[in-house]
């Protein structure tokens, strides 16, 4: 299920039951929702789930950096380093038996 899809079944609900009639997309507001409230519930809805992703990204970060100071890998080289790559470095260290 996309965002969109998940919000217009939470939106168009109860208690909420709200109508998700979008512009059509040669209209001058393409995609929008006729319904303003919608429409602002949509942005807010976006940012809400932006900011978990965000807050996700970083919990991510800071459990692999722990893990690599628990390893005894070098951290503080790999600090800064987005997660993926430490956790690819991580895996390659595993791999070797460092």
């Amino acid at each position: 299920m996309t965002d969109r899809e998940a919000f217009e079944s939470f939106i168009s609900g109860p208690p909420y039951e709200c109508e998700v009639t979008r512009f059509p997309e040669d209209s001058a507001w393409p995609g929008n929702y006729r319904a303003a409230s919608v429409d602002l519930a949509w942005f807010a809805w976006q940012a809400a789930i932006e900011r978990e992703r965000e807050r996700c990204r970083l919990a991510t970060h800071d459990a692999v950096m722990a893990a690599l100071d628990e390893a005894g890998i070098y951290a503080d080289v790999l600090r800064g380093m987005c997660a993926e790559i430490a956790l690819e470095r991580f895996d390659d260290a595993i791999r070797k038996g460092e």
